[in-house]
């Protein structure tokens, strides 16, 4: 059985630093993504995992690939 290994944090600080790259201040991506605040900020520090809804909406927002965002922040262990 496969095991997959998520690093929410990881993702977190390359959802921010994209985030921060275009200028963006949280309450404006909160605005832009239809995300509150505090489940952003969460999302950011890795204290909360995304869900595929925020996940889409925030790769929209920043025009950004899920690979750009899970990119050495996904692994899979073991046999399938």
């Amino acid at each position: 059985m496969k095991d997959y290994k998520i690093d929410y944090v990881g993702i977190g600080s390359r959802i921010r630093e994209k985030r921060v790259e275009r200028k963006m201040t949280l309450e404006e991506f909160g605005d832009r993504t239809g995300l509150p605040m505090n489940f952003l900020r969460g999302i950011e520090t890795g204290r909360v995992k995304i869900n595929m809804d925020g996940f889409i909406r925030i790769m929209d927002v920043l025009q950004v690939s899920a690979d750009e965002l899970l990119r050495d922040n996904f692994r899979c262990d073991g046999e399938g």
